[in-house]
Protein backbone atom coordinates (compact mmCIF):
# COMPACT_ATOMS: atom_id res chain seq x y z
CA UNK A 1 0.00 0.00 0.00
CA UNK A 2 1.31 3.57 -1.11
CA UNK A 3 1.87 5.69 1.93
CA UNK A 4 1.67 9.72 1.18
CA UNK A 5 2.42 11.33 4.30
CA UNK A 6 2.34 10.66 7.77
CA UNK A 7 -1.17 10.84 9.27
CA UNK A 8 -2.10 14.41 10.91
CA UNK A 9 -2.65 13.05 14.18
CA UNK A 10 0.89 12.09 14.30
CA UNK A 11 2.51 15.73 12.26
CA UNK A 12 3.29 16.85 15.40
CA UNK A 13 4.62 14.11 17.24
CA UNK A 14 6.93 13.56 14.48
CA UNK A 15 8.19 17.01 13.74
CA UNK A 16 8.76 17.50 17.52
CA UNK A 17 10.76 13.87 17.35
CA UNK A 18 12.32 15.50 14.38
CA UNK A 19 13.70 18.21 16.06
CA UNK A 20 14.77 16.60 19.24
CA UNK A 21 16.71 14.02 17.48
CA UNK A 22 20.80 14.20 16.70
CA UNK A 23 22.20 16.65 14.45
CA UNK A 24 22.90 14.51 12.00
CA UNK A 25 19.18 13.54 10.57
CA UNK A 26 17.54 16.47 12.29
CA UNK A 27 16.70 18.47 9.12
CA UNK A 28 16.10 15.07 7.00
CA UNK A 29 15.62 12.00 8.65
CA UNK A 30 17.53 9.01 6.97
CA UNK A 31 14.61 5.87 5.95
CA UNK A 32 16.97 3.48 7.73
CA UNK A 33 17.50 5.57 11.24
CA UNK A 34 13.52 5.87 10.84
CA UNK A 35 13.08 2.13 10.32
CA UNK A 36 15.88 1.09 13.16
CA UNK A 37 13.97 3.37 15.70
CA UNK A 38 10.79 2.10 14.47
CA UNK A 39 11.70 -1.97 14.64
CA UNK A 40 12.73 -1.10 18.44
CA UNK A 41 9.56 0.53 19.43
CA UNK A 42 7.60 -1.98 17.93
CA UNK A 43 9.34 -4.40 19.62
CA UNK A 44 8.20 -2.46 22.82
CA UNK A 45 4.78 -3.04 21.56
CA UNK A 46 4.87 1.04 21.43
CA UNK A 47 2.99 0.68 18.34
CA UNK A 48 1.04 4.08 18.02
CA UNK A 49 4.73 5.62 18.00
CA UNK A 50 5.95 3.03 15.84
CA UNK A 51 3.19 3.81 13.29
CA UNK A 52 4.35 7.32 11.75
CA UNK A 53 7.96 6.14 11.85
CA UNK A 54 6.98 3.05 9.59
CA UNK A 55 4.68 5.03 7.38
CA UNK A 56 7.76 7.59 6.58
CA UNK A 57 10.33 5.20 6.09
CA UNK A 58 7.92 3.24 3.74
CA UNK A 59 7.44 6.76 1.52
CA UNK A 60 11.09 7.44 1.55
CA UNK A 61 12.66 4.05 0.82
CA UNK A 62 9.66 3.69 -1.99
CA UNK A 63 11.20 7.28 -3.11
CA UNK A 64 14.99 5.93 -3.28
CA UNK A 65 13.78 3.04 -5.26
CA UNK A 66 14.45 -0.08 -2.75
CA UNK A 67 11.30 -1.87 -2.32
CA UNK A 68 12.43 -4.40 -0.05
CA UNK A 69 13.17 -2.22 2.86
CA UNK A 70 9.63 -0.74 1.51
CA UNK A 71 8.35 -3.49 2.18
CA UNK A 72 9.87 -4.51 5.32
CA UNK A 73 8.42 -1.10 6.71
CA UNK A 74 5.03 -1.37 4.58
CA UNK A 75 4.79 -4.77 7.51
CA UNK A 76 5.74 -2.67 10.06
CA UNK A 77 3.12 0.02 9.00
CA UNK A 78 -0.07 -2.52 8.16
CA UNK A 79 0.69 -4.58 11.76
CA UNK A 80 0.55 -0.69 13.51
CA UNK A 81 -2.88 0.37 11.78
CA UNK A 82 -4.17 -2.93 12.91
CA UNK A 83 -6.60 -1.64 15.50
CA UNK A 84 -8.27 0.59 13.25
CA UNK A 85 -8.50 -1.93 10.13
CA UNK A 86 -10.51 -5.12 9.58
CA UNK A 87 -8.89 -7.98 10.94
CA UNK A 88 -9.90 -10.49 8.18
CA UNK A 89 -8.71 -7.66 5.85
CA UNK A 90 -5.09 -7.49 7.16
CA UNK A 91 -5.09 -11.61 7.28
CA UNK A 92 -5.42 -11.60 3.47
CA UNK A 93 -3.15 -9.13 2.80
CA UNK A 94 -0.03 -10.42 5.10
CA UNK A 95 -1.31 -14.00 3.66
CA UNK A 96 -0.85 -12.42 0.15
CA UNK A 97 2.47 -11.44 1.35
CA UNK A 98 3.87 -14.57 2.03
CA UNK A 99 3.45 -16.15 -1.45
CA UNK A 100 5.35 -12.98 -2.48
CA UNK A 101 8.75 -14.10 -4.52
CA UNK A 102 10.44 -11.31 -2.63
CA UNK A 103 9.33 -12.29 0.95
CA UNK A 104 9.95 -16.15 -0.10
CA UNK A 105 13.63 -15.23 -0.98
CA UNK A 106 14.42 -13.62 2.04
CA UNK A 107 14.11 -15.51 5.69
CA UNK A 108 14.37 -11.95 7.87
CA UNK A 109 11.56 -10.24 5.50
CA UNK A 110 9.57 -13.53 6.20
CA UNK A 111 10.26 -13.87 9.57
CA UNK A 112 8.85 -10.27 9.88
CA UNK A 113 5.59 -11.02 7.87
CA UNK A 114 5.03 -14.13 10.23
CA UNK A 115 5.37 -12.68 13.52
CA UNK A 116 2.42 -9.69 12.09
CA UNK A 117 0.25 -12.63 11.03
CA UNK A 118 0.42 -14.55 13.87
CA UNK A 119 -0.40 -11.92 15.93
CA UNK A 120 -2.90 -10.88 13.67
CA UNK A 121 -4.76 -14.49 13.48
CA UNK A 122 -4.87 -15.18 17.31
CA UNK A 123 -8.14 -13.36 17.81
CA UNK A 124 -9.39 -14.26 14.31
CA UNK A 125 -8.34 -18.28 13.67
CA UNK A 126 -5.94 -19.27 16.61
CA UNK A 127 -5.23 -22.63 13.95
CA UNK A 128 -4.16 -20.06 11.49
CA UNK A 129 -2.08 -18.15 14.29
CA UNK A 130 -0.66 -21.81 15.67
CA UNK A 131 0.77 -22.34 11.79
CA UNK A 132 2.15 -18.76 11.39
CA UNK A 133 4.43 -18.76 14.88
CA UNK A 134 5.50 -22.52 14.31
CA UNK A 135 6.94 -21.64 11.02
CA UNK A 136 8.29 -17.76 12.75
CA UNK A 137 10.10 -20.31 15.57
CA UNK A 138 11.54 -22.37 12.78
CA UNK A 139 13.29 -19.34 10.72
CA UNK A 140 14.15 -17.60 13.94
CA UNK A 141 15.72 -20.58 15.11
CA UNK A 142 17.56 -20.90 11.63
CA UNK A 143 18.96 -17.20 11.92
CA UNK A 144 20.02 -17.21 15.69
CA UNK A 145 17.40 -15.32 16.43
CA UNK A 146 16.87 -15.88 19.62
CA UNK A 147 14.96 -13.48 21.15
CA UNK A 148 12.07 -13.74 18.44
CA UNK A 149 12.23 -17.51 18.86
CA UNK A 150 11.17 -17.49 22.16
CA UNK A 151 8.40 -14.72 21.75
CA UNK A 152 6.85 -17.31 19.07
CA UNK A 153 7.45 -19.96 21.64
CA UNK A 154 5.28 -17.82 24.10
CA UNK A 155 2.27 -17.33 21.64
CA UNK A 156 2.51 -20.75 20.81
CA UNK A 157 1.78 -21.29 24.58
CA UNK A 158 -1.10 -18.87 23.89
CA UNK A 159 -2.34 -20.19 21.26
CA UNK A 160 -2.55 -23.88 22.43
CA UNK A 161 -4.58 -22.50 25.59
CA UNK A 162 -7.02 -20.69 22.71
CA UNK A 163 -7.53 -24.15 20.93
CA UNK A 164 -8.04 -25.89 24.56
CA UNK A 165 -4.89 -27.90 24.83
CA UNK A 166 -4.21 -26.78 28.61
CA UNK A 167 -1.09 -28.94 29.19
CA UNK A 168 0.96 -27.26 25.83
CA UNK A 169 -0.14 -24.21 26.97
CA UNK A 170 1.73 -24.47 30.07
CA UNK A 171 4.77 -25.67 29.14
CA UNK A 172 5.18 -23.65 26.19
CA UNK A 173 3.99 -20.33 27.61
CA UNK A 174 6.01 -21.07 31.36
CA UNK A 175 9.57 -22.32 29.44
CA UNK A 176 9.11 -18.59 27.24
CA UNK A 177 7.98 -16.68 29.88
CA UNK A 178 11.05 -17.85 31.86
CA UNK A 179 13.65 -17.30 29.10
CA UNK A 180 11.51 -13.89 28.96
CA UNK A 181 12.17 -12.83 32.39
CA UNK A 182 16.24 -13.71 32.24
CA UNK A 183 17.07 -11.83 29.08
CA UNK A 184 14.69 -8.91 30.26
CA UNK A 185 12.20 -8.79 27.30
CA UNK A 186 10.26 -7.07 29.57
CA UNK A 187 7.74 -6.18 26.61
CA UNK A 188 6.76 -9.91 26.73
CA UNK A 189 6.88 -10.76 30.54
CA UNK A 190 3.89 -7.93 30.36
CA UNK A 191 1.96 -8.86 27.38
CA UNK A 192 2.04 -13.13 28.45
CA UNK A 193 1.30 -11.87 31.80
CA UNK A 194 -1.42 -9.91 31.31
CA UNK A 195 -3.04 -12.29 28.85
CA UNK A 196 -2.69 -14.98 31.82
CA UNK A 197 -4.76 -12.77 34.22
CA UNK A 198 -7.08 -12.24 31.28
CA UNK A 199 -7.53 -15.88 30.87
CA UNK A 200 -8.38 -16.34 35.09
CA UNK A 201 -10.88 -13.82 34.44
CA UNK A 202 -13.10 -15.42 32.26
CA UNK A 203 -12.58 -18.22 33.65
CA UNK A 204 -14.81 -16.81 36.57
CA UNK A 205 -11.60 -16.65 38.48
CA UNK A 206 -10.49 -12.82 39.11
CA UNK A 207 -9.54 -13.26 42.30
CA UNK A 208 -6.55 -15.49 40.91
CA UNK A 209 -6.45 -12.88 38.00
CA UNK A 210 -5.18 -10.02 40.31
CA UNK A 211 -1.66 -11.77 41.26
CA UNK A 212 -0.87 -11.36 37.29
CA UNK A 213 -2.01 -8.00 36.91
CA UNK A 214 -0.23 -7.11 39.63
CA UNK A 215 3.02 -8.71 38.14
CA UNK A 216 2.60 -7.39 34.88
CA UNK A 217 2.15 -4.07 36.35
CA UNK A 218 5.57 -4.50 38.72
CA UNK A 219 7.59 -5.68 34.91
CA UNK A 220 5.99 -2.77 33.25
CA UNK A 221 7.05 -0.32 35.83
CA UNK A 222 11.23 -1.32 34.84
CA UNK A 223 10.75 -0.04 30.99
CA UNK A 224 10.01 3.71 29.90
CA UNK A 225 7.90 2.16 27.22
CA UNK A 226 5.28 0.27 28.94
CA UNK A 227 5.75 1.95 32.16
CA UNK A 228 1.81 2.89 31.19
CA UNK A 229 0.53 -1.06 30.07
CA UNK A 230 -3.11 0.22 29.59
CA UNK A 231 -4.02 -3.19 28.82
CA UNK A 232 -2.76 -4.31 32.24
CA UNK A 233 -4.68 -1.45 33.97
CA UNK A 234 -8.06 -2.50 32.41
CA UNK A 235 -7.95 -5.94 32.90
CA UNK A 236 -7.12 -5.31 36.72
CA UNK A 237 -10.04 -2.94 36.75
CA UNK A 238 -12.65 -5.24 35.42
CA UNK A 239 -11.17 -8.24 37.21
CA UNK A 240 -11.97 -5.69 40.51
CA UNK A 241 -15.24 -4.79 39.35
CA UNK A 242 -16.07 -8.44 39.53
CA UNK A 243 -15.00 -8.97 43.18
CA UNK A 244 -17.44 -5.87 43.83
CA UNK A 245 -14.51 -3.92 44.76
CA UNK A 246 -15.70 -1.04 42.86
CA UNK A 247 -13.34 1.76 44.35
CA UNK A 248 -10.83 0.20 43.92
CA UNK A 249 -11.63 -0.80 40.32
CA UNK A 250 -13.02 2.96 39.35
CA UNK A 251 -8.91 4.10 40.47
CA UNK A 252 -6.77 1.67 38.33
CA UNK A 253 -9.51 2.04 35.65
CA UNK A 254 -8.72 5.86 35.77
CA UNK A 255 -5.36 5.31 36.09
CA UNK A 256 -5.19 3.29 32.88
CA UNK A 257 -6.88 6.30 31.68
CA UNK A 258 -4.58 8.49 32.40
CA UNK A 259 -1.90 6.61 31.07
CA UNK A 260 -3.96 6.21 27.59
CA UNK A 261 -4.21 10.31 27.68
CA UNK A 262 -0.74 10.57 28.01
CA UNK A 263 -0.14 8.10 25.29
CA UNK A 264 -2.50 9.84 22.72
CA UNK A 265 -4.45 6.43 22.75
CA UNK A 266 -7.89 7.35 21.48
CA UNK A 267 -8.86 3.87 21.05
CA UNK A 268 -7.81 2.99 24.56
CA UNK A 269 -9.01 6.07 25.83
CA UNK A 270 -12.82 4.84 24.82
CA UNK A 271 -12.65 1.57 26.18
CA UNK A 272 -11.58 3.24 29.45
CA UNK A 273 -14.37 5.42 29.72
CA UNK A 274 -16.58 2.39 28.77
CA UNK A 275 -15.94 0.61 31.28
CA UNK A 276 -15.74 3.66 33.57
CA UNK A 277 -19.72 4.11 32.40
CA UNK A 278 -20.56 0.54 32.92
CA UNK A 279 -18.99 0.63 36.39
CA UNK A 280 -21.01 3.49 37.18
CA UNK A 281 -24.09 1.36 35.86
CA UNK A 282 -23.61 -1.07 38.04
CA UNK A 283 -22.96 1.48 41.74
CA UNK A 284 -25.35 2.29 40.07
CA UNK A 285 -24.73 6.00 39.25
CA UNK A 286 -26.71 7.12 36.09
CA UNK A 287 -25.91 10.47 35.34
CA UNK A 288 -22.04 9.65 35.86
CA UNK A 289 -22.75 6.47 33.46
CA UNK A 290 -23.94 8.76 30.86
CA UNK A 291 -20.48 11.21 31.17
CA UNK A 292 -18.78 8.47 30.53
CA UNK A 293 -20.71 6.79 27.67
CA UNK A 294 -20.53 10.34 26.21
CA UNK A 295 -16.32 10.55 26.76
CA UNK A 296 -16.45 6.62 25.17
CA UNK A 297 -18.19 7.82 21.51
CA UNK A 298 -16.35 11.03 21.69
CA UNK A 299 -12.94 9.04 21.43
CA UNK A 300 -14.20 6.27 19.36
CA UNK A 301 -15.38 9.09 17.30
CA UNK A 302 -12.38 10.74 16.58
CA UNK A 303 -10.08 7.41 16.86
CA UNK A 304 -11.99 6.51 14.08
CA UNK A 305 -13.73 2.99 12.62
CA UNK A 306 -12.18 0.65 14.77
CA UNK A 307 -13.79 -2.31 16.98
CA UNK A 308 -13.72 -0.29 19.56
CA UNK A 309 -16.69 1.80 18.41
CA UNK A 310 -18.67 -1.36 18.10
CA UNK A 311 -17.83 -2.22 21.57
CA UNK A 312 -18.99 1.06 22.58
CA UNK A 313 -21.95 0.59 20.85
CA UNK A 314 -22.88 -2.70 22.20
CA UNK A 315 -22.20 -1.79 26.05
CA UNK A 316 -23.91 2.05 25.43
CA UNK A 317 -27.32 0.38 23.67
CA UNK A 318 -27.45 -1.52 26.85
CA UNK A 319 -26.90 0.97 29.61
CA UNK A 320 -29.09 3.44 27.71
CA UNK A 321 -32.15 0.63 27.07
CA UNK A 322 -31.35 0.01 31.16
CA UNK A 323 -32.25 3.68 31.50
CA UNK A 324 -35.36 3.78 29.04
CA UNK A 325 -33.73 6.29 26.23
CA UNK A 326 -34.77 3.48 23.47
CA UNK A 327 -34.15 5.93 20.75
CA UNK A 328 -30.73 6.88 21.95
CA UNK A 329 -30.12 3.12 22.58
CA UNK A 330 -31.32 2.37 18.99
CA UNK A 331 -29.12 5.02 17.16
CA UNK A 332 -26.24 3.73 19.29
CA UNK A 333 -26.42 0.46 17.98
CA UNK A 334 -27.43 1.26 14.35
CA UNK A 335 -24.21 2.96 14.14
CA UNK A 336 -22.43 -0.14 16.10
CA UNK A 337 -23.62 -2.26 13.58
CA UNK A 338 -22.78 -0.64 10.59
CA UNK A 339 -19.12 -0.33 12.31
CA UNK A 340 -19.18 -4.00 12.93
CA UNK A 341 -20.38 -5.02 9.08
CA UNK A 342 -17.63 -2.75 7.82
CA UNK A 343 -14.75 -4.21 9.78
CA UNK A 344 -16.20 -7.44 9.19
CA UNK A 345 -16.53 -8.32 13.26
CA UNK A 346 -18.01 -11.53 13.22
CA UNK A 347 -18.36 -12.00 16.87
CA UNK A 348 -19.71 -8.29 17.95
CA UNK A 349 -22.53 -8.15 14.83
CA UNK A 350 -25.00 -10.72 16.40
CA UNK A 351 -24.66 -9.51 19.62
CA UNK A 352 -25.29 -6.09 18.26
CA UNK A 353 -28.23 -7.43 16.55
CA UNK A 354 -29.53 -9.37 19.34
CA UNK A 355 -29.27 -5.65 21.49
CA UNK A 356 -31.42 -4.16 18.90
CA UNK A 357 -34.37 -6.84 18.51
CA UNK A 358 -34.38 -6.27 22.51
CA UNK A 359 -34.90 -2.24 21.58
CA UNK A 360 -37.41 -2.41 19.12
CA UNK A 361 -39.23 -5.46 20.59
CA UNK A 362 -39.39 -2.82 23.99
CA UNK A 363 -40.50 -0.47 21.35
CA UNK A 364 -43.41 -2.92 20.01
CA UNK A 365 -41.85 -2.98 16.54
CA UNK A 366 -41.72 -7.01 16.81
CA UNK A 367 -41.18 -7.83 13.26
CA UNK A 368 -38.28 -5.87 13.03
CA UNK A 369 -36.70 -7.32 15.85
CA UNK A 370 -37.40 -10.73 14.69
CA UNK A 371 -36.11 -10.23 11.79
CA UNK A 372 -32.68 -8.90 13.60
CA UNK A 373 -32.27 -11.98 15.47
CA UNK A 374 -33.01 -14.56 12.68
CA UNK A 375 -30.53 -12.57 10.87
CA UNK A 376 -28.12 -12.91 13.83
CA UNK A 377 -28.86 -16.63 14.81
CA UNK A 378 -28.04 -17.18 10.90
CA UNK A 379 -24.47 -15.88 11.58
CA UNK A 380 -23.87 -17.34 14.60
CA UNK A 381 -24.45 -21.33 13.17
CA UNK A 382 -22.41 -20.25 10.32
CA UNK A 383 -19.60 -19.18 12.63
CA UNK A 384 -19.97 -22.39 14.93
CA UNK A 385 -19.75 -24.25 12.02
CA UNK A 386 -16.28 -23.17 10.97
CA UNK A 387 -14.91 -22.67 14.54
CA UNK A 388 -11.95 -25.29 15.50
CA UNK A 389 -11.00 -23.40 18.82
CA UNK A 390 -13.23 -23.89 21.87
CA UNK A 391 -12.09 -20.59 23.12
CA UNK A 392 -13.77 -19.19 19.66
CA UNK A 393 -16.59 -21.73 20.41
CA UNK A 394 -17.41 -20.54 24.09
CA UNK A 395 -17.38 -16.77 22.60
CA UNK A 396 -19.82 -18.19 19.77
CA UNK A 397 -21.93 -19.61 22.35
CA UNK A 398 -22.32 -16.95 24.41
CA UNK A 399 -23.65 -14.75 21.58
CA UNK A 400 -26.27 -17.64 21.01
CA UNK A 401 -26.79 -17.12 24.76
CA UNK A 402 -27.96 -13.71 24.17
CA UNK A 403 -30.19 -14.58 20.94
CA UNK A 404 -32.08 -17.10 22.55
CA UNK A 405 -32.95 -15.29 25.15
CA UNK A 406 -34.37 -11.94 23.05
CA UNK A 407 -36.19 -14.41 21.05
CA UNK A 408 -37.65 -15.58 24.38
CA UNK A 409 -38.48 -12.20 25.16
CA UNK A 410 -39.93 -10.85 22.20
CA UNK A 411 -42.11 -13.81 21.96
CA UNK A 412 -43.62 -13.14 26.07
CA UNK A 413 -44.29 -9.01 24.48
CA UNK A 414 -46.06 -10.04 21.23
CA UNK A 415 -48.10 -12.35 22.82
CA UNK A 416 -48.13 -15.93 24.36
CA UNK A 417 -47.88 -18.64 21.17
CA UNK A 418 -46.46 -21.76 22.56
CA UNK A 419 -45.61 -23.30 19.31
CA UNK A 420 -43.20 -20.99 18.99
CA UNK A 421 -41.67 -20.41 22.05
CA UNK A 422 -41.11 -24.25 22.17
CA UNK A 423 -39.22 -24.36 19.20
CA UNK A 424 -37.27 -21.64 20.26
CA UNK A 425 -36.54 -23.55 23.43
CA UNK A 426 -35.96 -26.86 21.85
CA UNK A 427 -33.50 -25.05 19.16
CA UNK A 428 -31.45 -23.66 22.50
CA UNK A 429 -32.07 -27.26 24.00
CA UNK A 430 -30.68 -29.24 21.12
CA UNK A 431 -27.51 -26.68 20.60
CA UNK A 432 -26.58 -26.97 24.00
CA UNK A 433 -26.64 -30.96 23.67
CA UNK A 434 -25.00 -30.58 20.90
CA UNK A 435 -22.20 -28.40 21.50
Amino acid sequence: MAISALSSRHAAWFAAWVLLAPSAFAQAPDAATLLEEADRLAWMKAWSKAEPLFAEAHRLFEARGDPLNALHAKVGHLRAQLPRLAVPDVSRQLGDLLDDPRVQADDRLRLRVLVAKGETDEDLDPELARQSWQEAKSIAERLGDQATANRARGELGIVAALLGDIGASIMHLGAALNVAQTTNDTPSVVRWLTLSGRGFAEMGRPADALGYYDRALAAAATAEELSFPVMTYLGKGEALAKLERFAEAETTLKRGLDAATTLGSLAYQAELSLKLAVLAAQRPAGDEARRWLADARAFATRAGTNRVSAQVALEGGRLLRAQGQLSEAAALLDEGTGVARGMQERMALPRLLAELAEVRASERRFDDAAALLEEGSDLLEGLLAKASSPWVQARIVNGARDLFLARIRLEGLRGPDATRLFAIVEQARGRALLD
